[in-house]
Parts: structure tokens; C-alpha cells; sequence
């Protein structure tokens, strides 16, 4: 499966633990790269991406920027565009794509998601300057919402039995049936009734992905179409139904929500701590233009605080999350405050998060 990098994905492992996953660096470009995962019977195999929004928000406007960096290679391309409220007179939204004065601003990689900003710019725009960033600390806290996100997912495992026992049939039929019937009685006697079969479970896997994709993704009439034509066309990719339907199935859920679901507390904590320190003490932004950075950092800012307020609140987690490491050795003399890596040097930047001022163990400023 293809990943970009401002894109993770939660993935069951064969252990039955659920690990996140980023874009193989290895087997990719500058925009994703693949990553592979269980490839048995989809009761065995899940995995639910999330993807980061590309817009960062402000009472005055909004940029197209993101500084968040889930993969070690860096992020992908962004222009640093910027809107002011005032300049907006028309918004729409078109599939996946948010249409600004008749110009199409940025393709969103769900409808959904597109649809959530939609709303959120629609309401940025009539509402006075002084009261807009209730709205977008209420959009952070939607999308934080595990309990809404578990109800969901588990809405839709009650929902896709059927579908995930044709699945399976027809992975147990084209790696364990078919071989052993074609080595058995030979290929001339078992082709027909075997493809036969195939198509057969094919037909009776779309229908079951129609329902279910219409019930979960109403406004992708496009994708839904697609699909269903990929795996009539050729019988065998519907083994991958599942996963199609799994995938975006609440990825426009902020990562932390998705992972509060999967993760016990301690790899929760640890998991969240990296996205908050990613988000305090970012890689080098890229040189845009100072209205856009003033934007991007009031926005890392909100989203620190309400991930705080959040965990306190609603998850009853209280931690520190900035606090320093301890020193491995003696010889230690500073640490990265991204990566929590140690150095022997006093002063510095980070040579794995480029940009980012080495913190000394001597003297630790919050």
C-alpha cells in the first residue's frame, strides 16, 4: 500500500499488536513510499490510515503548510500559500478538492476530510476575528474524539462479517483450493470451474463492498464505482476489499485518537510525545513567506494546547512531556529536544533534525 509522508497507518501485526506504520524511504519518492503488511485473510489483517491536514489555521487566515513530520525523510512538497479571511468570497468543495473563488486551492486524499475543512473555513469566514479560534479549537478537539472514532470502527466490524468471510474464502480458494485442484486433478479439468468460482465470489464481494462503502463513504460515488469495477474486471483484487473499505475509514481522525484506540497507555504516551515534541520543536520550515510561519506557529501552538487539555481532561493523563532525558553517561553534555538524542558536544544543532538547537543537560530551559 502506498503512504505518503504526512500519512500514517495503524497496522495489526501476526502477533495480534498493533504497530503504526510510515512510508518505506527505501521503495518510495519525495511525496510516499509503499509499506507492506499482513497479507492473510482479512480477519488477521487490518490496517486504518490517518492522514495529517495539509492547512495550518490562524484568526486571521490560513496557509497551505504543515510542519509536521511523521516520516524521517522530511515532508512533502507544500507551497506556503496564503489566504486572508477577508479576501475569501466564495468557498466549495468538489469530491476531494476545496474550491476558493472559483480556484481550486488543494486536493484533500478523502472527501471527508474535505468536507470537514470546508465547514471549518465556512464558519472561519462569517464569524469576527476575535471569536474564530473557538472554531478551531473545536474542529482539534473533533478530530480528537476516540470515542466517536471506536464507534465507528466498531460499527463497521458488525457491518462487514459477510464481506470478511467471502474474503477470506477467497484467499483460502486461490492460495490453497485451486493449486491443489489443478495439482491434483490437472489444469484442463479445474480452469473453467475454478474461474467460475472466482468470479462467483467476486460478485458476491462487491456486493457486499457496494453497501458497506455507501453506508461509510456516501459522497465517493467515484471511488466506489472504481473499485467495484477493478475487482469485476479482475476477480482476484477483491481479496483486498477489506482493506480498501478499512483504510480511510477514519483517517480523518487526528493520529492521536486512532492511537489512544490501539495502544495501551505506556506506548500511547510515548507515541503522543513524539507528535508534541515534533510539533514544539519542528525541522527546519521551509522559506516561505513570514506571514505563513506566523500562521503555522500560532497553529502548532493551539495544537500543543489542546492535546494538553485533552489528555488532562478526557484521558487522564498528566505528563510532562518536555521534559529532559537522563544523561546516558557522563560524558553527555547536551540532547536533541526533537529526537531525544544525546551528544558530547556543548552547543549545536541536531544532525538528524535538521535545524533543530541542541538543548544542554547543564541549565535545561522549558
Amino acid at each position: 500500500m502506498w503512504i505518503n509522508k504526512d500519512s500514517l497507518a495503524f497496522v495489526l501485526s501476526l502477533t495480534g499488536i498493533w504497530k503504526f506504520s510510515l512510508s518505506n524511504s527505501l521503495i518510495g519518492n519525495n511525496q510516499g513510499g509503499l509499506f507492506f503488511f499482513n497479507p492473510l485473510s482479512p480477519y488477521t489483517s487490518k490496517v486504518y490510515l490517518c492522514h495529517l491536514c495539509p492547512l495550518s489555521f490562524s484568526p486571521v487566515g490560513f496557509c497551505i503548510y504543515n510542519s509536521q513530520t511523521l516520516d524521517s525523510c522530511g515532508r512533502t512538497s507544500q507551497t506556503g500559500e496564503v489566504y486572508r479571511y477577508e479576501d475569501i468570497h466564495d468557498v466549495d468543495v468538489n469530491h476531494k478538492e476545496i474550491i476558493i473563488n472559483g480556484t481550486k486551492l488543494i486536493k484533500f486524499k478523502t472527501t471527508r476530510h474535505a468536507e470537514i475543512i470546508y465547514n471549518l473555513l465556512g464558519k472561519l469566514i462569517l464569524t469576527p476575528i476575535e471569536r474564530r479560534h473557538h472554531f478551531i479549537n473545536e474542529n482539534i478537539i473533533k478530530l480528537l474524539n476516540h470515542q466517536n472514532a471506536q464507534t465507528t470502527i466498531n460499527d463497521y466490524e458488525h457491518q462487514s462479517a459477510g464481506l470478511r468471510t467471502f474474503t477470506t474464502i477467497m484467499f483460502i480458494n486461490l492460495f490453497f483450493i485451486s493449486p491443489y485442484l489443478v495439482w491434483t486433478l490437472g489444469l484442463k479439468q479445474t480452469i473453467i470451474p475454478i474461474a467460475i468460482f472466482t468470479y462467483f465470489l467476486a460478485i458476491l464481494i462487491c456486493v457486499e463492498f457496494y453497501h458497506i462503502h455507501k453506508y461509510f463513504y456516501p459522497s465517493d460515488n467515484y471511488d466506489r464505482i472504481c473499485n467495484i469495477s477493478k475487482m469485476i474486471l479482475c476477480p482476484p483484487t477483491a481479496i483486498g476489499a477489506n482493506d480498501i473499505l478499512t483504510s480511510n475509514l477514519v483517517s480523518f481522525y487526528d493520529p492521536l485518537a486512532i492511537a489512544f484506540i490501539f495502544f495501551n497507555k505506556k506506548r500511547f504516551e510515548k507515541f503522543a510525545e513524539k507528535i508534541i515534541r515534533d510539533l514544539k520543536y519542528p525541522i527546519k520550515i521551509n522559506q516561505f513567506n513570514e506571514f505563513s510561519q506566523i500562521i503555522n506557529w500560532w497553529y502548532r501552538l493551539i495544537l500543543i494546547k489542546s492535546y494538553l487539555n485533552h489528555f488532562k481532561n478526557n484521558l487522564a493523563i498528566e505528563k510532562d512531556f518536555f521534559l529532559a532525558p537522563e544523561a546516558m553517561d557522563i560524558n553527555c553534555q547536551s540532547y536533541c529536544p526533537r529526537c531525544l538524542g544525546q551528544f558530547i558536544i556543548y552547543k549545536g544543532e541536531c544532525p538528524d533534525c535538521d535545524g533543530v538547537v541542541l538543548k544542554s543537560f547543564h541549565g535545561y530551559e522549558r
